[in-house]
């Protein structure tokens, strides 16, 4: 396990159930089986790292994906009626091909700009420069068009996704 002070913290919690015990097996291939019909992409039992303890898989819907640079992926659960999210760890490889010769897809990365978020937009023409504030109307990531809207006239324009907080106008 990567990340050994925070495993262990959610064991001690009772949160996670560790992949050394015995019952972890059969609660490892139930939820790989889950997964697989969840993601529509294959995954292996020995890909589940961690999983909520008593909770069927079932009730469960998936609320979060967060990839990780080590492969690791963080899968935040929303179980039942309760209002707390469950955490699943499991590394899934997006670059790998499939084992059973399905198409894999990709695993998204959250979006880099937010709908409702408020970003610096430039226009550049050949008479003029000009620096605006806008809202994004859609989410994106860098070298995506996306629709905003200029705070102060409430024009709606295209730009693209420069950075997480930078957009450039594309004329019309």
């Amino acid at each position: 396990m990567r990340n050994v002070p925070f495993m262990i913290a959610l064991l001690g919690l009772g949160l996670l159930l560790p992949p050394e015990s015995a019952a972890a097996t059969a609660e490892q291939e139930l939820f790989a089986r889950w997964l697989t019909d969840a993601l529509h992409r294959p995954v292996e039992p020995e890909q589940v790292l961690s999983w909520p303890a008593a909770q069927p898989p079932e009730r469960c819907r998936i609320a979060q994906l967060r990839p990780s640079a080590t492969g690791v992926t963080a899968i935040s659960l929303r179980c039942g009626e309760s209002t707390l999210p469950r955490l699943l760890l499991a590394e899934l490889r997006g670059n790998e091909p499939s084992t059973s010769g399905a198409a894999q897809a990709p695993l998204r990365t959250p979006p880099m700009v937010r709908c409702g978020s408020t970003l610096h937009a430039e226009l550049h023409t050949d008479r003029m420069h000009a620096q605006v504030a806008v809202v994004a109307l859609q989410s994106g990531n860098e070298g995506e068009e996306i629709r905003v809207r200029v705070k102060r006239s409430n024009r709606i324009l295209r730009a693209r996704v420069l950075g997480a907080r930078e957009v450039a106008i594309l004329e019309s």
